[in-house]
């Protein structure tokens, strides 16, 4: 039963309230706007043990002034929280107090949709990536100044970086990050230019052994550089792939890992999509004795004359019983973060 329908059925039956409680409030979206917000308040200042079944709260506030309607988040006990997304957050100069709150400060999953609030005190940013249980992180920000205290135990980071050149907040993140502990990187950048290149490799070095989901995309549409292909063999154990358009070569399709699983690729508009390369490579991961090959996904660019473009590479999949699906959209919407479109899931 979905939570609307288990809702109802609560308020038309008493006896199902205790049984329903844990599902019901495991995840809160809280708006400070709005009539309900005040009266949702009051119920959660007021229900310590409810505060303690919230998992995922989402967070959507605009102003200062009703900072009091999040003063509840400090029942949440610590180390309950799994995580926790800003949906936004309001521009101050100030600190945020949210993030004091116990539960917030050991919550181990954290998304930013909107960094605002980052670059209006980007000090917010290093106060987030000094908790202790972090895990996961995704944000977007233009560029900030970082300065960070201690080294980072990511294992995941979903990164956007609209600074042009060498963004300097990408290098101080991954420079502190333990090596071998990153598992998976989404990477969207302004731009990569071919004497970038070299800069991001070493960057990325001490983290690609161990990575198991790597996707990458730039905004830059006329002057990206081949950089996948150069890294590719440094990953071993990938297990899933997304490249966004000019980051890869046809070249890159005969030397992905056999542990691959999943493979996004969108298209480059400018040039003919490597059809016979992929359904060679397709081939090659399905005929291995440990065949882990299950996904294939192509952003398709509107030049494509129709889906009949790829219908080689569809049978080739369908023989393998490899899941073969064209989108109409870029990759944007097969990168996670959730940031407005700027990621979306692998």
């Amino acid at each position: 039963m979905h939570r609307p329908e288990l809702a109802a059925s609560v308020l038309a039956c008493q006896s199902w309230v205790l049984a329903a409680r844990a599902t019901l409030y495991r995840r809160i979206y809280f708006r400070t706007v709005g009539a309900r917000a005040a009266k949702l308040e009051t119920t959660l200042s007021s229900s310590p043990h409810i505060c303690a079944l919230i998992r995922h709260l989402w967070v959507m506030h605009t102003e200062e002034c009703r900072n009091h309607l999040l003063s509840w988040v400090s029942l949440i006990p610590a180390n309950s929280l799994l995580s926790l997304h800003l949906v936004k957050m309001p521009v101050s100069t100030g600190p945020t107090p949210l993030l004091q709150f116990p539960a917030i400060r050991t919550v181990p999953h954290i998304t930013i949709a909107r960094s605002s609030f980052l670059q209006a005190q980007p000090s917010n940013l290093a106060v987030i990536l000094s908790f202790p249980l972090l895990k996961s992180l995704s944000f977007l920000v233009n560029t900030l100044p970082l300065r960070l205290e201690g080294p980072l135990r990511l294992q995941r980071l979903s990164i956007g970086v609209m600074e042009d050149g060498r963004p300097q907040l990408l290098a101080v993140i991954l420079n502190a990050i333990v090596p071998h502990s990153l598992r998976k990187l989404d990477l969207y950048l302004s731009s990569l230019e071919e004497d970038h290149v070299a800069w991001l490799t070493d960057l990325l070095q001490p983290h690609l052994p161990e990575l198991r989901h790597l996707a990458i995309r730039t905004l830059d549409r006329t002057r990206t550089a081949v950089f996948v292909d150069n890294i590719i063999g440094l990953m071993p154990h990938l297990e899933s792939l997304a490249c966004g358009r000019r980051t890869y070569t046809s070249q890159l399709l005969s030397t992905v890992p056999h542990s691959l699983r999943s493979l996004t690729l969108e298209s480059d508009d400018n040039e003919p999509f490597p059809r016979e390369e992929l359904e060679e490579s397709v081939e090659r991961l399905c005929n291995t004795s440990h065949r882990r090959f299950s996904s294939l996904t192509i952003g398709r660019h509107p030049s494509y004359p129709n889906s009949l473009y790829f219908e080689r590479v569809s049978r080739v999949c369908q023989s393998f019983g490899v899941s073969f699906t064209i989108n109409r959209g870029s990759i944007s919407e097969h990168l996670e973060l959730g940031l407005g479109g700027a990621f979306s899931r692998v």
